[in-house]
């Protein structure tokens, strides 16, 4: 089955010890991700809550050498709870910086990790700045791009869709783009050249064969 992007939500806080928002899919999805941007990161390991599920271990995580004490991390999830849903990121009590956003897909992985590949790009410099991530068709590739201050976010990739972008307090944004074998993730920077880019494609499901019956023999009476 094909990965089909769903729905949405992104948030941000300023020096406070959680960052939550409310994510409401659209349809029943089969995966999620968090994708985040921890800015004053250096107290402890950050986790990641889907309305009460824990995320487990961030998938992907990008010490940034842009913008110092930063860590860029995704979280994914299979087959999370359908319906509105409470999304939290926590490090512990401490307090922290984070802009944020969360992705809900339907079609594709029905169990495991939802996806295939992940993929970071870090301490670019350039108003052109891109990553390259290993996919294929019927997935579908997600990232968040963590960008300093000030930054205007043109997504400019193939079939490539800017699907959320915050400013200010720490500027970043997230993008979706139909896979491909390699696929590339690509922005224009206004405002600014310095960028860290975090990325993961969302898996398709195996197609199942149909059940074929064959008649042994014949009867008789």
């Amino acid at each position: 089955m094909a990965v089909a992007f769903d729905a949405v939500a992104s948030n941000q806080n300023s020096a406070t010890a959680s960052l939550t928002w409310t994510h409401t899919p659209v349809g029943t999805p089969t995966g999620v991700s968090v994708a985040a941007v921890m800015f004053d990161s250096s107290a402890g390991t950050f986790t990641a809550d889907y309305g009460g599920t824990s995320m487990g271990a961030a998938q992907v995580t990008l010490a940034s050498s842009q913008f110092g004490n930063t860590i860029i991390q995704i979280w994914g999830l299979s087959n999370p709870p359908p319906g509105a849903k409470v999304v939290t990121i926590a490090q512990g009590g401490a307090n922290f910086t984070c802009t944020a956003g969360s992705t809900t897909v339907t079609g594709g992985v029905v169990s495991g990790s939802p996806f295939s590949n992940t993929a970071s790009n870090g301490n670019i410099i350039g108003a052109s700045p891109s990553m390259s991530i290993t996919s294929a068709t019927g997935e579908l590739v997600i990232d968040i791009i963590s960008m300093g201050n000030g930054i205007t976010p043109t997504a400019t990739g193939s079939g490539q869709t800017l699907r959320w972008s915050i400013a200010p307090t720490f500027d970043a944004a997230g993008s979706s783009a139909a896979g491909a074998a390699s696929y590339t993730v690509s922005y224009s920077l206004s405002g600014g050249t310095g960028c860290d880019i975090v990325g993961a494609s969302f898996a398709a499901g195996a197609s199942v064969p149909p059940i074929v019956y064959t008649l042994m023999g014949s009867m008789s009476m």
